[in-house]
């Protein structure tokens, strides 16, 4: 049992000691803590469990992160959130590779920033999500599927019948035109309606499945997010601009819950902030996505950023389940702005998707 643990229980540190081993080698959860240099210094019976790594090959091993975290830019993006978090209490979800080669999805919360014990930089508890999250992405593929079927159907469907409405009710004003003007009147208010339903069609398609399977889908979407989003000439407008340095390796569905983040932001702001001017920025390089939507509104005023209801709360959800980071800031001088960085290859698990789909033969 670490040492810095005894200390920080009080008198009585063999006696302290020991039953708080027996705690921690009994949790249904994952603990783990690492010293100043960064090193494990506890590593439970559940580490081991979802690992496959003994605590004798884990405590103290200077590779041993490296160990959970082959891949060198997975590892860097991840480092890097932390050090950005290292004063705070938060959760994150990293895929770490077991012993044995396969991927294990953990929730971490990192509550060392609180709950300061010597000897520990930092430490935190985690949950073993693995399962969870492969009937979520298995969920989330199937609806995503029902979307793009829907879609299809009101678009190549209903949008195709309606168009043919509205050609044929043109046909017929233009054929009557001569004999019975009111007659040709209607018909051309039922053609112009048919008209304005394709639209609308075409808007409840792009809805339901605004994302493309092909490599600048979100760009695309983004764009077209931002350039259908003008709030009229006394509304705000809004800018799309992207900075794509690296080709994106994000998964779908990834990509949708980007997608999903951004619109909810920005509907937000216009409805929200007052704002004149609505910007949404996308940044690509080798190793992270980076997203953001800003305005020159108002701000929340005095309320905290997170007490804005449940489209915050939905944001924050989205960036942590794909590895993500959200984070927001606010004033009534400088508005809005809303920042959600995930690694540019998600994780390793969402790699070998698209190495499966991209191999010979498929």
């Amino acid at each position: 049992m670490d040492k810095g643990l005894a200390a920080g229980l009080g008198p009585g540190p063999e006696v302290n000691a020991h039953w708080a081993h027996g705690i921690l080698q009994g949790m249904p959860v994952l603990m783990d803590a690492f010293d100043n240099d960064g090193r494990i210094v506890v590593w439970n019976a559940e580490c081991e469990r979802v690992s496959g790594y003994r605590a004798a090959e884990m405590i103290g091993n200077p590779r041993a992160f490296d160990t959970l975290y082959p891949d060198v830019e997975y590892r860097t993006f991840m480092l890097d959130q932390a050090a950005q978090r290292r004063d705070e209490d938060y959760s994150s979800v990293w895929e770490l590779t077991a012993k044995d080669g396969t991927r294990k999805t953990v929730e971490w919360f990192n509550v060392g920033a609180r709950l300061k014990v010597p000897g520990w930089s930092e430490w935190s508890i985690g949950i073993d999500i693995t399962e969870r999250r492969r009937l979520e992405t298995a969920l989330q593929e199937a609806t995503t599927r029902e979307q793009r079927r829907i879609a299809s159907e009101i678009h190549d469907g209903l949008g195709q019948e309606l168009s043919g409405l509205s050609l044929l009710a043109c046909g017929l004003a233009a054929a009557h035109a001569a004999r019975d003007a009111e007659l040709a009147h209607d018909l051309r208010q039922l053609a112009e309606l048919a008209s304005r339903s394709v639209t609308t069609c075409r808007l409840l398609a792009q809805g339901l499945a605004p994302l493309q399977e092909h490599q600048n889908s979100l760009l695309e979407a983004l764009r077209r997010l931002a350039s259908g989003s003008a709030g009229g000439p006394a509304g705000p407008k809004v800018l799309f601009s992207e900075d794509t340095s690296a080709v994106s390796l994000l998964s779908q569905e990834v990509n949708n819950q980007l997608y999903r983040i951004a619109q909810e932001a920005l509907n937000n702001a216009l409805k929200h902030s007052g704002a004149q001017l609505v910007r949404i920025r996308l940044c690509i390089d080798r190793i992270k996505v980076s997203l953001r939507i800003s305005d020159d509104g108002r701000g929340f005023g005095r309320q905290r950023p997170g007490a804005r209801g449940m489209g915050m709360q939905t944001m924050r959800d989205r960036a942590a389940a794909i590895g993500g980071r959200l984070s927001i800031s606010t004033s009534a001088e400088h508005g809005t702005v809303v920042d959600c960085e995930c690694h540019n290859r998600y994780t390793p698990a969402a790699m070998d998707r698209i190495a499966d789909l991209s191999a010979p033969g498929r």
